[in-house]
């Protein structure tokens, strides 16, 4: 492991020129340069800092509130989340089936 390395990364993520997820996409690669490929393969787990989370598409660890990841560009929203008109429509559908269902309950128990 090169300590220099991580010192260097340490200092640009503490001046602001790297980003948290920037810094742990570098730090991982430091820490992997001298491992076999082995090694890496058998431990793919890495750790999720709290308040991070990792990217659907592309698997980098980026911020929870983030909307759209910073190194795809994938938009990280949900359908309800990117449109509040389809939320309210499923609250209402599922309201709707609800009663109907209860009704449909009640007339085959009476």
């Amino acid at each position: 492991m090169n300590i220099e390395d991580l010192e260097k990364i340490a200092v640009l993520r503490e001046k602001g020129i790297l980003t948290e997820e920037e810094f742990l996409k570098e730090k991982n690669k430091i820490m992997n340069k001298e491992t076999s490929k082995d090694e890496v393969t058998e431990n793919k787990k890495i750790i999720i800092p709290k308040g991070m989370k990792k990217c659907i598409s592309c698997n980098e660890v980026i911020s929870k509130s983030a909307k759209i990841c910073p190194h795809c560009g994938r938009d990280e929203r949900t359908l309800a989340q990117k449109n509040p008109a389809i939320g309210c429509l499923i609250v209402i559908l599922s309201i709707i089936g609800l009663w109907i269902f209860i009704t449909a309950l009640s007339i085959i128990l009476n």
